[in-house]
Formats: structure tokens, sequence, C-alpha cells
């Protein structure tokens, strides 16, 4: 190969790599676009539907983001909406007592508060004495 092939091959591969790269970023950007202008999120309902194979179809739902009265509705997994998201912040070890208040591993969330999962927690929400 002469000097000019030779410096001439790195900068070919370069620019196609910068190229495939800022094309994979674009992708992303478009994506997230499209998840915030549409924000489809998915309630639980009934598992059973008589409408066809559209029924096994993602179906566009409101997000509490932009209706939190959805998290009202019967089969709603909690009345708080926790990014985009119903949930129970009784319960749920990612939001335990508010949004974004995550437990540790070996914790459970019982009423609202971390404890420690060997404990338990009886059904009035109290931790358990081990």
């Amino acid at each position: 190969m002469n000097p000019s092939k030779k410096t001439l091959l790195p900068l070919i591969i370069a620019l196609s790599l910068l190229m495939a790269h800022a094309t994979a970023a674009s992708g992303h950007e478009e994506e997230d676009e499209e998840e915030e202008g549409e924000e489809k999120e998915m309630i639980e309902a009934g598992s059973t539907s008589f409408r066809g194979f559209g029924s096994f179809l993602p179906q566009n739902k409101h997000t509490c983001k932009r209706d939190p009265s959805i998290c009202f509705v019967k089969g709603s997994p909690g009345p708080f909406c926790c990014k985009k998201v119903c949930v129970d912040v009784k319960v749920d070890r990612r939001n335990c007592g508010g949004c974004k208040n995550k437990c540790k591993k070996k914790d459970i969330c019982c009423s609202g508060r971390c404890v420690f999962a060997y404990m338990g927690c009886d059904p009035a929400g109290l931790a358990l004495q081990a």
C-alpha cells in the first residue's frame, strides 16, 4: 500500500464509525420524543377480550402524568403517580412513602417505611418483631 492509501483507510473507517454513532444517537432522541409526546402506558385491565387480534396489542392509555385521576380507577396499582406510573407508596419498594424513595435490597416497604424483610409486616402495616 502506498502512503496515501494508508492514511485514507483509517480516515474512512473513522468517518463511517462517526456517522453510525450519530445515526444511532439521533434514533434515541426520536424515541425519547415519541415517548414524551405520546406517553403510552398500559393499565392492568381485564385479561380477556372478544375483539380479536387487536386486543393483544398495546392500547393507547392516558398516563397519570397527564390525568392523575386514572390512579383511582378500580384495578390501578395505587392512588399515587410516580414517574408517570400509578403506585401504592405504602408497599412499593421503589417508591416507599413517596416517589423515588427506594428501599434497600433486603428491605420491604411496610406502611410507607422501609423495614428489614426478615422482620416482616403485619396487616396493620407495622413491622413485626423478630
